[in-house]
């Protein structure tokens, strides 16, 4: 779920469309009902019928600190493994869900608290998240 609502912040955080969602995702529209559905039961999103769905303000931090985490596993992985552009994407998506916020901390003090991605991406404000 923690992608779901990330993937809603990236698409905006208020009114997104079931087809906008289901288009970005690459799934049918139903799957973007079911997820936003998911979401609502958390408390996560707002939905309105035929208008859309909004992040709630425990939503927008949720997804802020699934972007936080993914950015910083892009650049302690470019920094420390020299991993193409393409490659960081790919492992810090795999790596997200599992770190901790202990772990968090020690990668943005080791990398000097960096305010960019190796992408050129804003990081998030621990304080946001």
């Amino acid at each position: 779920m923690e992608d779901d609502h990330k993937t809603m912040w990236k698409r905006g955080t208020k009114n997104v469309v079931n087809q906008e969602l289901a288009n970005h995702l690459g799934e049918n529209p139903d799957s973007a009902t079911n997820m936003i559905q998911k979401l609502s039961k958390e408390w996560l999103v707002d939905y309105i019928l035929y208008k859309g769905a909004s992040l709630t303000g425990k939503g927008v931090k949720e997804a802020l600190s699934g972007v936080r985490r993914h950015r910083l596993l892009e650049s302690i992985l470019s920094k420390t493994l020299g991993l193409s552009r393409e490659d960081l994407h790919v492992e810090a998506e795999r790596l997200e869900h599992a770190l901790s916020k202990e772990l968090e901390h020690e990668i943005a003090k080791y990398l000097g608290n960096p305010i960019l991605d190796p992408h050129g991406h804003p990081i998030p404000d621990p304080k946001c998240t």
